[in-house]
């Protein structure tokens, strides 16, 4: 069976495609040198705000992973396997 992306994840790449499929728009719809150089530089700071946007979702997902993981093994380490019969 494949396995799927999660859907959060796959959003983020979505976004990300998008916004280069715009950018590459822009670029081509430039008749001049600075016109060029302006949205090419508008370019590269779309991506790297997206970088540091999605770097943020990325550590406060691991976050919320990291805090459900300790908390099943705290209920993991507190209850008795052994049972009296």
């Amino acid at each position: 069976m494949p396995v799927e992306p999660p859907r959060p994840w796959l959003g983020l790449m979505q976004e990300r495609l998008q916004k280069n499929v715009d950018g590459l728009t822009m670029l081509s719809g430039c008749r001049t040198m600075p016109d060029f150089m302006a949205a090419q530089n508008e370019l590269m700071r779309v991506q790297l705000q997206q970088t540091i946007d999605q770097a943020r979702r990325l550590a406060e997902v691991t976050t919320r992973v990291a805090d459900a993981a300790q908390s099943i093994s705290e209920r993991g380490a507190n209850t008795n396997p052994r049972r009296a019969a």
